[in-house]
């Protein structure tokens, strides 16, 4: 029984002694690796020591978060970064290894100060700071509003030119502008410029617009679908020359039983000089009225032009010689006129239908009405003919003195039959008998 209970605390002291040596084996091991650690991080430290620096570079900062409608009037500016590592790893780093932004989720409409984030994915690294740690956003609603186009021209055109400023010309008259309210707001015009030095033709050009302010300032952080304008400048001579024709103007009726019948000016046409687009307006320059009321002579005189103010003749007197023929009224009357009919050929004898025709005559009054017995003559020409029939046209003259004014209308009939036979006797032709002329009972004014 003793030996027993002797045996078993031998045995329990046996096992002690094992979890001692054990345990100290244990601690020899876990002195051994922590010996081995610091041994490596002397190495390693020594090789890459701990250090500090600021990033070189800015990081741009990131927006995320912004509420629909919403947009940040102005941009946010970079930041630099401190931080703090292994001198290997610092030296590694760019402002790519970096993430800067903002979370605008919980802000809506105003100005606030925000705090900014920066995240590298290099554990190593430690942030240490950010400057500015913050920055001022201005949070604005979207808007869109159209603002008007304003030409600026700049410069001079060539000597001896001008621009005519009333027909300049542009298109659009206005650009939709998109932004920030604050700074949409600020937009005064859309300046569009164009240099018009030493031109001497006209200018049609495209050129870019910029949103400026009152002042003339560019704004900036707006958004525009097309800032392109057609802009046109018409550029002249500063003085046209140009040869118009000059119209008289004629007043009042003649004296009854005449008519104006036909107007003359000397010269026809003048010169006329001044801007181009005056000129141009000028068609034709008219006289100072002319009356010829109760005339019943020509009108010969000398009257003064009416010139605009704004151009001048380009030569010494204002005046022209206006002319202006005073007719009697033309009238037409009928007259009865006996046919005179040369010889035939001898052996043949004539026959005649008729022995007068109807003559209407158109022409002054008074010259129808002192006509004479003798002043129209009617001849059929028999000569030259043989046995037969024949149309003959009567040949219609008038004396010397009328057949100047007045014109022969009408013949009735247009021709007279005539019949030639061979004479039995050769006695020669027959006379035709002779009737004097006599004039229709009215004067029929002519309608032509």
């Amino acid at each position: 029984m003793l030996n027993r209970t002797r045996s078993g605390q031998r045995h329990k002291v046996f096992r002690q002694m094992q979890r001692t040596l054990s345990l100290l084996m244990n601690v020899r091991l876990t002195l051994a690796f922590i010996l081995a650690v610091v041994i490596w991080s002397a190495i390693t430290l020594d090789e890459n020591p701990s250090a500090q620096a600021i990033v070189q570079g800015n990081i741009p900062v990131d927006i995320t978060g912004l509420g629909s409608g919403l947009v940040v009037a102005d941009s946010i500016p970079p930041v630099r970064v401190a931080v703090k590592g292994p001198r290997t790893n610092i030296d590694l780093l760019t402002q790519r290894s970096f993430v800067a932004r903002i979370d605008l989720s919980e802000y809506s409409e105003g100005l606030f100060q925000v705090p900014i984030e920066v995240e590298t994915p290099d554990n190593t690294i430690e942030i240490l700071g950010v400057t500015p740690p913050q920055t001022t956003v201005q949070i604005d609603r979207t808007i869109q509003v159209p603002i008007q186009v304003r030409l600026i021209l700049t410069g001079e055109v060539g000597a001896g030119f001008r621009l005519v400023e009333d027909r300049i010309a542009f298109a659009p008259d206005s650009i939709v502008v998109t932004g920030p309210a604050s700074a949409v707001n600020q937009v005064a015009a859309m300046q569009a410029e164009l240099e018009v030095f030493g031109s001497t033709d006209s200018i049609s050009r495209q050129v870019s617009a910029v949103p400026v302010d009152a002042n003339g300032v560019e704004i900036a952080g707006v958004v525009i679908e097309s800032r392109l304008v057609d802009i046109s400048v018409p550029v002249v001579a500063q003085q046209l020359r140009r040869t118009v024709p000059v119209r008289a103007q004629v007043t009042g009726a003649p004296a009854s039983g005449f008519i104006a019948d036909r107007f003359s000016v000397v010269p026809s046409s003048v010169d006329i000089l001044g801007a181009p687009e005056d000129v141009e307006l000028v068609d034709h320059l008219l006289t100072q009225p002319i009356t010829i009321s109760d005339f019943d002579a020509d009108v010969a005189v000398d009257i003064p032009l009416i010139v605009p103010s704004d151009v001048q003749l380009l030569r010494g007197l204002n005046e022209v010689r206006v002319v202006v023929d005073i007719a009697a009224i033309p009238i037409s009357a009928g007259y009865i006129v006996a046919v005179e009919f040369t010889k035939p050929n001898p052996g043949l004898t004539p026959k005649f239908d008729l022995t007068s025709v109807q003559v209407v005559l158109s022409g002054p009054a008074d010259t129808l009405q002192q006509l004479g017995p003798r002043d129209i003559t009617a001849t059929v020409d028999l000569s030259n003919k043989g046995v037969g029939e024949f149309d003959l046209t009567p040949i219609i003259n008038l004396r010397d003195e009328a057949k100047d004014k007045l014109r022969i209308v009408k013949v009735t009939p247009a021709s007279i039959r005539t019949t030639l036979t061979a004479s039995t006797l050769n006695s020669g032709a027959t006379p035709a008998p002779t009737t004097k002329p006599t004039k229709t009972p009215t004067l029929i004014p002519e309608d032509d």
